[in-house]
């Protein structure tokens, strides 16, 4: 059965909980203790979350947002709207990696595994040519599973 806990902030060193009816409360240090993750806790999976803008004929931009990975990927631009990301030994099998792309605004993209150590990216403008140039940031995870 789903139970569900309200936590309300009353200042800055005391928190007010409602569970089932009952109410108490306990300083933030207490409930963030309450609330941890065991360190043995994993999803399973590296995660790496990045903000990518295109930037003419240049390698994209990147704003990287968590990287879990042993490495920073480094993006290079291979054609117009085609771009690889390279960290050696990374990206082990198709099976334990995924690539999960949102889309934003008039850009497409598509996002491939190339190989152990490249995955690839092509970004396509609103009537689905290849395109560079393309200004608003699009945001790519990839995750590699254990």
């Amino acid at each position: 059965m789903k139970k569900n806990i309200v936590a309300n902030l009353k200042d800055i060193d005391l928190v007010n909980i409602k569970y089932n009816g009952i109410e108490s409360e306990m300083t933030v240090g207490d409930f963030k203790s309450y609330l941890a993750i065991p360190s043995e806790f994993s999803l399973g999976y590296s995660s790496y979350v990045a903000k990518i803008r295109s930037n003419g004929t240049s390698a994209p931009l990147i704003t990287v947002v968590k990287n879990e990975l042993s490495d920073a990927i480094v993006w290079t631009r291979s054609d117009v709207g085609d771009y690889v990301g390279t960290l050696s030994g990374a990206f082990p099998t198709a099976n334990k990696t995924v690539l999960l792309s949102g889309d934003s605004g008039a850009t497409f993209v598509e996002t491939y595994r190339i190989g152990a150590n490249s995955i690839g990216l092509l970004a396509y403008d609103i009537s689905g040519v290849a395109a560079d140039n393309l200004s608003n940031a699009f945001t790519l995870e990839v995750r590699v599973y254990d």
